[in-house]
C-alpha cells in the first residue's frame, strides 16, 4: 500500500500591470499612471464587471479596459481597446508576475 500522495500546485500572482504608450520616432514614452486621467464605471455589481477609461492628458490617445471575472474559475478577463489620433503610437504592457508554489 502506498502512503499519502503530496499534491503541489502553483499560482501566478500579478504584482503590477500598466500600459505604456510609445512614439517610436520620438522615443517618447507615456504611462497610464503619470500621463492619463482615469475614470472607472461599474458595469455589473453581481458579476464584478467594470470599465476603466484612461485618457491622455495631451488628448492624444485613450485606453479603454473592460474587466470581468469568470464565475466558474479564478480568472479575470481584460478586454483592451486603444484609440489614438497619432497612428505612429504603439501600445505595450508592462507587468510583473511571480510564481507562488503551494503544497498540501
Amino acid at each position: 500500500m502506498k502512503g499519502p500522495r503530496s499534491r503541489r500546485s502553483a499560482i501566478l500572482i500579478l504584482h503590477f500591470l500598466e500600459f505604456v504608450v510609445v512614439n517610436p520616432s520620438s522615443r517618447k514614452l507615456q504611462t497610464e499612471c503619470e500621463d492619463a486621467n482615469s475614470q472607472v464605471r461599474v458595469l455589473s455589481h453581481r458579476a464584478l464587471s467594470f470599465r476603466q477609461i484612461n485618457s491622455a492628458k495631451n488628448d492624444e490617445w485613450k485606453i479603454i479596459k473592460t474587466s470581468r471575472r469568470l464565475t466558474h474559475s479564478n480568472t479575470v478577463l481584460i478586454d483592451v481597446q486603444f484609440e489614438s489620433k497619432n497612428k505612429a503610437l504603439a501600445l505595450y504592457v508592462y507587468f510583473d508576475l511571480s510564481l507562488h508554489k503551494r503544497g498540501f
